[in-house]
């Protein structure tokens, strides 16, 4: 069902050595690049805006598979990866240890890298200021990235198939009730300035829409966008339209 419970940009999702090669992100381009999972969604928004907006070529990178801050993570999707693109595994080392050992110039992680906690850490972000970054990106594209959905089982849904319409109408509820929740100013949260912050993200984000919208219409920029992504990284074996993510008698519902 058409609900998204996370979403979060990631330009904030690659980590360089401090002084290592990668200053900017075209600078990845001949460069060794790092990836928890090639079919990871934050990898999958992470490539796709390398690919389109930093003129990077997936070809022109040589990607490594490792986890982030444990080694032994292994890819759990069967990959058709596209021509000339190469990804190598490494199950003994960790993408931090890979960095900081100069085997690879830049990781992208939804994780933290450990090597990266502190002023003076050895790893880095690549971008001081991610925010600005990704605000561009949200600009230039009006994708804001989603990473997680919610999911019903085929078998619970053939079965009781009016149980998406109402798991999608409890969520759509819950989210108006924390919406309702942070735009108050007591101090529920530790946030200063917690509801003139939601207040301005959300005008940037949503314009005059609602807040962290639910269905298939507000959101079919970034749909889209990531499908495409998938479908060219090698992820899925054809495209996929968006209508085909969700089951019908709820995009029916959902708001234009």
């Amino acid at each position: 069902i058409p609900v998204f419970p996370l979403r979060v940009f990631r330009q904030s999702s690659f980590y360089v050595r401090r002084n290592g090669p990668v200053r900017s992100a075209r600078d990845i381009a001949g460069k060794r690049c790092g990836v928890p999972e090639w079919a990871q969604t934050a990898t999958v928004y992470a490539r796709g805006w390398l690919q389109h907006h930093c003129d990077v070529p997936l070809d022109s990178v040589e990607w490594v598979q490792a986890g982030s801050n444990e080694a032994g993570r292994a890819e759990k999707v069967d990959l058709t990866l596209p021509e000339g693109v190469n990804l190598r595994a490494v199950a003994d080392r960790s993408l931090n240890q890979l960095l900081l050992a100069g085997e690879i110039d830049c990781a992208i992680s939804a994780t933290p890298l450990a090597a990266s906690n502190g002023p003076d850490a050895p790893l880095t972000r690549l971008f001081a200021n991610s925010r600005e970054a990704e605000e561009d990106y949200f600009r230039a594209t009006g994708v804001f990235p989603i990473m997680h959905t919610v999911v019903i089982r085929r078998d619970v849904h053939e079965r009781h198939p009016w149980a998406a319409m109402n798991l999608m109408l409890a969520f759509e509820e819950s989210k108006r009730r924390s919406v309702e929740r942070l735009a108050q100013t007591s101090t529920r949260f530790p946030l200063a300035w917690g509801p003139d912050h939601l207040k301005r993200t959300g005008a940037f984000l949503f314009g005059d829409g609602e807040y962290w919208p639910y269905g298939l219409e507000p959101n079919r920029v970034t749909l889209e966008a990531f499908l495409a992504y998938c479908h060219e990284q090698g992820i899925i074996k054809r495209k996929v339209t968006v209508e085909e993510l969700f089951a019908p008698h709820v995009l029916s519902r959902t708001k234009h």
